[in-house]
Parts: structure tokens; C-alpha cells; sequence
């Protein structure tokens, strides 16, 4: 349906545009106002795009030439599947998990400069997908940002992030470089939970580097620090900055 007054458009009954392989998407009903320079959809929408699978309960498209952006809402999932940068990947070692905290009973040790240790059940394969949701998620053809909002919670194998805001850095051949956690973050696996005020994970580097008031917890066992940062192949941690260890036993 077309106004040409207006110059407004609807398609509706079964949209679906499809541009490239990597490219397609589709939805119950597309409104395009022309003069504007704005499409929406007001309804499901489920497509491909460079950044991902995505899904979600509606899109706004600003396509004027000094603002353009999409901005996904009411529910937004993203899977990004990890391009592998090597024809192979190198056989990963056993590791033996070695504690290097020694339970003391009740003890309580004194501020520390660093403490090395290694994160049980933490082996991430950095090509397995990369899924992430939230209440909305921007993204600026402008300067090339993604932006999740509200509720975020990445996961990637048995890991999983959540954070208030979430930033997208890309490669410059495309692909997704970093993710920056910004806000309440917490990063849980099988048997490990941290908090920080802000996080960033490398996918290039298969890192994370968790900043400010970093508590990590493992059962009873609670460390704190002002940074830590882990190797997720293989689970190494190396906590710095006021770093505090509270152990703890079961008491009669």
C-alpha cells in the first residue's frame, strides 16, 4: 500500500527481503516512510546479517545520510558464530587442576599485590557461538557500534556474562573483536562466579579482563581485587590490585 501523499508505504501479509546469503531478513509488515528516511517493523522480526543471527520483537531503520542506525527492541537475541582465523586448531593438553589455595581453616589472609590461580571447569573453544540478548540493540553505520541495552546476558559454551550495557567492537575485516560489559557485571561458569564494575572480553584473544571491585567466588572461597584477568583456554587467572582471600571450612 503506497501514499504518495504522504510518501508512505506498507508492506504486510509475509515479508521477507533477501539480499545476499549473509544478508536476508523477514517480518509480518514493513512501514517506509519515505520522507523521513525510516522503516520499521511492527512485529517479529528474523534475519542474517555480517554481525549475526538475529531475532527480535521489532526494527526501526534510520537510513538519513548523517544518521544511520537500526535499533532492535522488545527482546533482541543475537547468535555470532566466530570466524576461525587458523586451518587447525592445536589439540588442547590435559589440563591437571592443581589447587594453589590451601584450605586454612577460617583464615583470612592479608592484602596481596597478585595471585595467580586456575579457574576449574573454564576451557572455552573460541569458535563456539557467540549468543547474546537484551531489551534493545543499536547499531551505527556511522562509525560501525553495536549497542546492547537493558538485562544483556552473553553466553558462549558453558560461559555466561550479563551486564547492564554491552559494547561491540569489530575487526577491520569484519567479525567481532571485543565485547565491553559496562554496569553490574557478573561472568558465571560450572563452578565459578565473578562480579566487576566493567569487563571487557577479547574473542580475538580468547581473554577476559574484569575491572574494578572484582570478587570471585568458588563454593565458599571468596577472593577480591581491583582487576583480574583470564586466559579462557585454559582457565588462568592472574588477580592484581589489593587482592584478599577469605577461605572457609564447614564448622560443627
Amino acid at each position: 500500500k503506497i501514499n504518495s501523499t504522504s510518501q508512505q508505504a506498507i508492506v504486510s501479509q509475509g515479508v521477507s527481503v533477501t539480499g545476499t546469503p549473509s544478508f536476508w531478513f523477514k517480518t509480518n509488515k514493513l512501514d517506509v516512510n519515505l520522507e523521513q528516511a525510516t522503516v520499521s517493523s511492527n512485529g517479529f522480526f528474523e534475519g542474517v546479517t555480517p554481525i549475526g543471527a538475529i531475532k527480535a520483537g521489532k526494527m526501526f531503520m534510520q537510513m538519513a545520510a548523517d544518521d544511520r542506525q537500526i535499533v532492535f527492541t522488545n527482546g533482541v537475541q543475537l547468535i555470532y558464530q566466530p570466524h576461525k582465523n587458523w586451518l587447525g586448531l592445536f589439540v588442547r593438553q590435559i589440563l591437571t587442576l592443581i589447587s594453589i589455595i590451601l584450605l586454612t581453616l577460617n583464615a583470612s589472609f592479608p592484602a596481596a599485590a597478585q595471585t595467580n590461580l586456575l579457574l576449574d571447569s573454564v576451557s572455552l573453544n573460541p569458535n563456539a557461538p557467540v549468543n547474546m540478548t537484551s531489551d534493545k540493540l543499536s547499531i551505527s553505520q556511522a562509525d560501525g557500534s553495536a549497542r546492547f541495552e537493558g538485562n544483556v546476558v552473553i553466553g558462549q559454551g558453558d560461559m555466561r556474562i550479563s551486564a547492564e550495557v554491552v559494547i561491540v567492537t569489530y575487526l577491520a575485516e569484519g567479525g567481532i573483536d571485543q565485547l565491553t560489559a559496562l554496569g553490574g557485571v557478573t561472568f558465571v561458569t560450572k563452578t565459578n562466579e565473578a562480579e566487576s564494575e566493567t569487563a571487557n572480553y577479547s574473542l580475538t584473544n580468547n581473554t577476559l579482563v574484569m575491572n574494578g571491585n572484582v570478587l570471585l567466588k568458588q563454593g565458599q572461597n571468596a577472593i577480591s581485587a581491583e582487576t583480574m584477568n583470564v586466559d579462557l583456554a585454559t582457565g588462568s587467572a592472574i588477580l592484581t590490585g589489593r587482592v584478599r582471600t577469605v577461605l572457609k571450612t564447614s564448622s560443627n
